[in-house]
């Protein structure tokens, strides 16, 4: 089944649920707890979610969606604007019908007035009937508000007490109904005296209870992005037709210079006269028909339009092999990074941009971090001082890695740094320049635990440096500790931690990247046709395939940790 057939069908399962009043009031509906009950992935739960968001029906929150919560005001204002836009509808349906929308019509109206008892059966023919006379408005931004104004007048009918099953009262059909249907009954009431009070008592605003202690009142925010233009009505097609934005609010009446648009996660406000510069607005999608497959356009206001991919696929630079050798005490820079962790680049050239190792240090304690992920093909964190709690999706509670122990961190999984002391951490990334997103929904830890799953083919690793056991290693003259990734990764990388145990000849290895950092002792590193380095704890060092190189004078307490993508690669001795 394709994706959007998976998108309607929750949207269409959600709606349901909505309209039967099985969401209460305090209920959250959380993308991820959907996805695993449906059985898909969470990206259509999400779209159908955000559909329902634009409907009316729900409205984003920090923990999730929820029912709308709306001030008396507002919901005067949405049922003043109900009053103002439908019966001009349905004098224009009434008069444009086909026979075929009138026979829809009564088909919906049918089962409401046979559903006796059955109140899904009641809101089935309800909501058929509603949706053939919408359907047949034929001016476009008509049938959108008033579709826009449906949710929330649903939201205060079906008020926490829907609970007990009373149908709502729908007399905001019968007008319609009996002027559209040609018969002149109107559809079977089933009026519920306290739901109607309790929808009067909420339409009064000195009716609303005060906060109790520790509650407040809140309120609505909404941000604008200003745009400028010329001629208004010259712009209103270009958003609303070709790029697919809904008009919201328009003013004056009677020669508008202001209108409000809203979609795609954004809000414009379009305004003559304005004096800010057009600007730029980047659209990303994965309908590949999107304003008819252009990739750039530009509105008459003169705001350029840039359509891109909305998850686009992660990307590796091919390798710009080098030979690099980065020494602590070559005055390395550190620099603030996210979530106040200082941050140390081992690799200038990041090899075109294939990788990124860094040197990471946390401040102790608390941190400061946020549910997270990053958009990477492979990235692998080796604590190498101190220590550091961590939550990982779907991988149980807390988490401490200690100096010796190493994650991996498959793409996409959600984690968050929680605190820590001393730590001071190795990070490889592949490519060099990822996206790490907020994950503003989930909450860690998650209620499964579910060692076995998988992130495009990675599973999730903590390997324990104390039980690690050593083996010989692919450079004679080491010895080695695999950290199970290799295996979890199925090929794509391997990281090991290598001491020696004798004297290593001259090598050369057949991969890709090869990377490697001095944690404890000394070496000197000899390159073919290269000056020889002595290395100490915290230097690093990248050696390109093909070149022949030696590990030599190494002090008996020599401790590397070596990254190599693809993994295990191919040595051959000189």
């Amino acid at each position: 089944m394709s994706r959007t057939s998976h998108r309607s069908r929750i949207h269409e399962a959600l709606r349901l649920r909505l309209l039967r009043g099985e969401v209460g009031p305090d209920a959250r509906l959380v993308d991820h707890a959907i996805a695993a009950e449906m059985g898909v992935s969470r990206m259509p739960v999400r779209e159908a979610l955000m559909q329902l968001v634009s409907e009316g029906y729900l409205e984003g929150t920090s923990r999730g969606f929820a029912l709308p919560n709306l001030s008396a005001e507002r919901i005067a204002d949405v049922f003043t604007l109900r009053r103002l836009l439908e019966p001009y509808a349905v004098a224009c349906v009434a008069r444009d019908r086909s026979e075929g929308d009138l026979a829809a019509m009564r088909a919906g109206l049918a089962v409401a007035q046979s559903a006796g008892e059955d109140v899904a059966a009641f809101h089935r023919g309800a909501e058929a009937f509603r949706n053939a006379w919408v359907g047949a408005v034929s001016n476009p931004e008509l049938r959108h508000a008033i579709q826009r104004c449906s949710g929330q007048v649903q939201s205060v009918r079906l008020d926490p007490a829907r609970s007990r099953g009373a149908p709502h009262d729908h007399r905001g059909a019968s007008g319609p109904a009996a002027r559209l249907s040609g018969d002149g009954r109107p559809p079977r009431r089933r009026p519920d005296a306290a739901l109607r009070l309790r929808c009067r008592i909420r339409l009064q605003p000195d009716c609303l209870p005060e906060p109790t202690e520790g509650e407040t009142m809140t309120q609505e925010i909404r941000a604008e992005i200003r745009l400028p233009t010329q001629e208004l009505r010259d712009d209103l097609p270009f958003y609303t037709r070709t790029l697919g934005f809904r008009l919201d609010m328009i003013f004056p009446a009677d020669n508008p210079s202001v209108a409000v648009l809203s979609g795609h996660g954004v809000r414009l406000r379009i305004e003559k006269g304005a004096s800010e510069a057009p600007g730029t607005l980047r659209i990303l999608t994965d309908d590949p028909g999107f304003a008819g497959g252009a990739k750039a356009l530009t509105a008459p206001n003169g705001t350029r339009v840039e359509v891109d991919e909305l998850n686009p696929p992660v990307v590796t630079p091919a390798t710009q092999h080098a030979f690099v050798v980065r020494r602590l005490a070559d005055q390395a820079p550190w620099v603030i990074g996210r979530a106040g962790m200082e941050y140390r680049d081992l690799i200038p050239t990041r090899l075109g941009g294939a990788m990124i190792a860094s040197h990471i240090r946390v401040p102790d304690g608390p941190v400061p971090d946020m549910v997270h992920y990053h958009k990477v093909g492979f990235q692998a964190i080796f604590c190498v001082a101190g220590w550091v709690d961590v939550l990982y999706e779907d991988q149980g509670g807390i988490r401490r890695i200690h100096a010796g122990d190493c994650f991996i961190q498959p793409p996409g999984i959600r984690h968050k740094v929680l605190q820590s002391e001393g730590v001071q951490v190795v990070e490889i990334g592949v490519p060099a320049e990822h996206v790490t997103e907020i994950d503003h929904e989930m909450t860690l830890p998650t209620a499964q635990y579910r060692p076995e799953r998988e992130w495009e083919g990675q599973k999730f690793v903590h390997d324990i440096g104390s039980d690690g056991v050593f083996k010989p290693f692919r450079i004679p003259g080491f010895e080695a500790r695999d950290t199970g990734i290799l295996a979890a990764t199925k090929g794509v990388a391997s990281v090991m931690v290598a001491r020696p145990v004798g004297e290593a000849p001259w090598t050369v290895h057949d991969g890709d990247i090869l990377f490697t950092f001095v944690m404890q002792g000394g070496m000197t590193l000899q390159g073919e046709g290269k000056d020889p380095f002595r290395l100490s704890p915290g230097d690093a060092f990248v050696i390109p395939p093909g070149m022949a190189t030696r590990y030599s004078d190494a002090t008996p307490d020599l401790e590397l940790l070596e990254v190599t993508l693809p993994g295990n690669p191919a040595t051959r001795v000189l």
